[in-house]
């Protein structure tokens, strides 16, 4: 398995608790951790989500494995300082802040029409 798509609750409920019974491969696999729209993930439930990665992250780190967390989000304001509270990371481990959008698209054409005055 290249790709498992879960949330938080499951990582909770389900996964971490039988880790070293019946997830040790998958943990000593996993390499990334990918969260889409983090501006979510603020007040209670975002301490929640925050202890649960600390606690997979431990986990991973029992396994000798490392591990990225990956973030994406358009709206926040201070993205860093969100994610490290998000992913309990230390000041001393860097964090890189893509602002740039190095997608492809089409050409934009904007027209601007002032009727006249009746």
């Amino acid at each position: 398995c290249n790709v498992i798509l879960t949330n938080p609750d499951t990582l909770h409920a389900a996964i971490m608790p039988h880790w070293k019974h019946l997830y040790s491969p998958l943990l000593s696999n996993l390499r990334f951790v990918v969260m889409d729209e983090a501006h979510m993930y603020t007040g209670v439930f975002g301490a929640h989500v925050s202890m649960i990665l600390a606690r997979l992250y431990r986990l991973v780190s029992i396994q000798a494995s490392s591990l990225c967390f990956l973030a994406c989000s358009a709206t926040l304001s201070h993205p860093e300082a969100h994610f490290r509270n998000l992913c309990c990371m230390p000041k001393h481990q860097k964090v890189n802040i893509v602002k740039e959008d190095g997608s492809p698209r089409a050409a934009k054409h904007f027209w601007v029409w002032n009727p006249p005055l009746l």
